[in-house]
């Protein structure tokens, strides 16, 4: 017999109410989870939108490439032989 998701709220809470006992009484082995940070989770989501991900990018390298500019074009030679 295969389990159905809960319907609604106050089902999602009941399974929470217990399993949380199961666990708390070890019927449920522990298994410990490491939290993920809502940083992570949002870089995650906003790596999903290829588009976006790889433009942001390209504007970042564009935007790091612009401190060396000045030192590359400018009036002065640079290694003269």
């Amino acid at each position: 017999m295969t389990e159905r998701p809960p319907s609604s709220v106050s089902d999602q809470a009941a399974e929470t109410a217990v399993l949380a006992q199961e666990l708390e009484h070890g019927i449920i082995p522990s298994v410990a989870v490491r939290s993920e940070s809502i940083f992570r989770r949002r870089f995650r989501k906003f790596r999903r939108i290829k588009r976006g991900y790889w433009s942001f990018l390209f504007i970042t390298g564009a935007y790091v490439l612009s401190f060396s500019l000045p030192y590359l074009m400018n009036s002065t030679a640079f290694l003269v032989r």
